[in-house]
């Protein structure tokens, strides 16, 4: 049982049937959530609708991120929102998302996977 998120709707159709074709092509195994997974809504939505259809919670993935391939240009720095954004998506909702599920991991004695990048180590940028 997985609950899938992704704000690309063509990629995350593909991504549930890969899931599926590994899994025995059972629908009611899976839950798909359209959004940015920096809106407070969406990352609510995650949990509350992965307990709504499984009643409970084991695991939880964070696994999106990214960023502006020239954040730290001048031009760029110019327009915060891009700092912002890139912030939201790969610190604050990796934080939101582990306060919003820990109590029903608790409950499960769940696991939490943050996934990074090598972008953040030296020479890595």
């Amino acid at each position: 049982m997985v609950t899938i998120c992704g704000r690309n709707e063509a990629t995350l159709e593909e991504t549930k049937r890969l899931v599926l074709s590994e899994n025995g092509n059972d629908e009611k195994k899976i839950v798909e959530i359209i959004g940015d997974i920096t809106g407070e809504e969406v990352m609510k939505s995650i949990i509350d609708k992965t307990l709504q259809k499984f009643k409970r919670l084991d695991v939880l993935v964070n696994n999106a991120g990214g960023t502006s391939g020239s954040i730290f240009m001048e031009n760029e720095l110019d327009d915060i929102s891009v700092f912002d954004y890139v912030f939201n998506l790969n610190t604050r909702s990796v934080l939101r998302l582990c306060q919003l599920a820990l109590p029903h991991l608790i409950k499960t004695k769940g696991e939490i996977v943050n996934v990074s990048s090598v972008v953040g180590l030296p020479n890595g940028a």
